[in-house]
């Protein structure tokens, strides 16, 4: 969110620097830079300790609420037998939610024993949104006739 979308950046080619200019373009993506401003601003003024973590898509129990929950929606609504269409393609950094969960304990222990203000990207696992429903139908056989992805949907910004 806070990089905007990929087509802004040389094919293939490194993503900014954190000192470098980003170029979100939505209000999810400006306000998270603005979080992670005032963690550097609270270091800097008053010693208080940060860590942002940047993980792209976050899967898994309690994952329903945003663009990128449909691969969790579609494996939920599959167990209940219900059909599923995911509203983005694409691909990204796929995150099981308790290993973030994990990391954000982990880094937020360390920040405090290190000091600073912190921002991380986090890859995760980079597979598309297909192949992400076709892994998860080994487990949940149902998503392989439930879950779809919208025709002509956007990429995943």
């Amino acid at each position: 969110a806070v990089l905007g979308p990929s087509a802004d950046y040389a094919a293939g080619g490194p993503l900014p620097a954190e000192r470098d200019y980003h170029r979100p373009r939505t209000m999810y993506g400006v306000f998270k830079l603005c979080n992670e401003g005032m963690g550097r601003i609270y270091w800097q003024d008053h010693g208080i300790p940060s860590v942002a973590l940047r993980p792209l898509t976050i899967f898994g129990v309690g994952r329903e609420i945003g663009l990128t929950s449909g691969p969790t929606k579609a494996v939920k609504a599959a167990v209940l037998g219900r059909s599923f269409v995911v509203e983005v393609t694409g691909s990204t950094g796929f995150h099981y939610v308790d290993d973030v969960a994990r990391l954000f304990i982990d880094a937020t222990e360390g920040v405090a024993k290190q000091g600073g203000a912190h921002v991380c990207g986090v890859r995760g696992h980079i597979a598309s949104y297909e192949e992400f429903l076709s892994e998860a139908a080994r487990s949940v056989p149902e998503v392989a006739n439930l879950a779809s992805i919208k025709p002509e949907a956007p990429e995943v910004p």
